[in-house]
């Protein structure tokens, strides 16, 4: 029933969080190396959905450790109808994370959904996840996609919103994650510049109204 589903996912998502934990910040470029080869060879579509949530979990938390903590995986709102495929808690004092609330964005929790498609994410997906915030909680999240092959597109989708109903979605494709892993292998300063300027330009592409 719903009571027994939703104790199960908070189990598997404190055991998730458990091992996040252990594993934060000891990532190794051959780790890294390791994920960017996952993540190419896995198949788009919806028998591969979980495994690429599964991945993404991993890399996020490689990605965004310190500065988001306690990742959960498919943790539910509203009484069990809704659930998050990621969410994780905002624990930054400083950085992109951190500066988020001076433009007074609610940010103590960071939603992601992971979009194992091949075309690229439209207005249901962004809608779906505009669902899932609150003042509470969050109005900003992101969603995890391939690729995506009209970005121009994608980002007037995700300025509309932003300007519309003060909610921000930044869509993450592949090849940014990528980036990302490249960069954190190189660059000794990954967190204070790579990573701060990297979604401070995604941020910036869809409040340029």
């Amino acid at each position: 029933n719903k009571k027994q589903k939703t104790k199960f996912q908070y189990i598997l998502s404190k055991k998730i969080s458990d091992v996040a934990k252990k594993i934060a910040g000891t990532t190794r470029p051959n780790d890294i190396d390791q994920k960017i080869t996952d993540l190419k060879k896995l198949n788009s579509g919806k028998a591969d959905a979980y495994k690429y949530q599964d991945l993404i979990l991993g890399i996020l938390n490689d990605l965004f450790y310190p500065h988001l903590q306690n990742p959960r995986l498919g943790e539910p709102k509203a009484e069990g109808r809704q659930i998050i495929d990621i969410t994780f808690s905002n624990n930054s004092f400083k950085g992109f994370f951190a500066d988020l609330a001076k433009r007074n964005i609610v940010c103590n929790q960071i939603f992601f959904e992971c979009k194992n498609y091949s075309q690229d994410v439209k207005n249901p997906e962004l809608d779906q996840l505009l669902g899932r915030f609150d003042y509470r909680t969050a109005t900003i999240g992101f969603i995890v996609c391939r690729e995506n092959k009209d970005s121009s597109k994608i980002v007037e989708l995700c300025r509309d919103r932003a300007k519309q109903q003060q909610r921000y979605i930044i869509v993450l494709a592949d090849s940014d994650v990528i980036q990302l892993l490249e960069n954190k292998k190189q660059n000794e300063n990954f967190y204070e510049v790579s990573l701060n300027n990297f979604l401070k330009g995604k941020l910036e592409e869809i409040l340029n109204f």
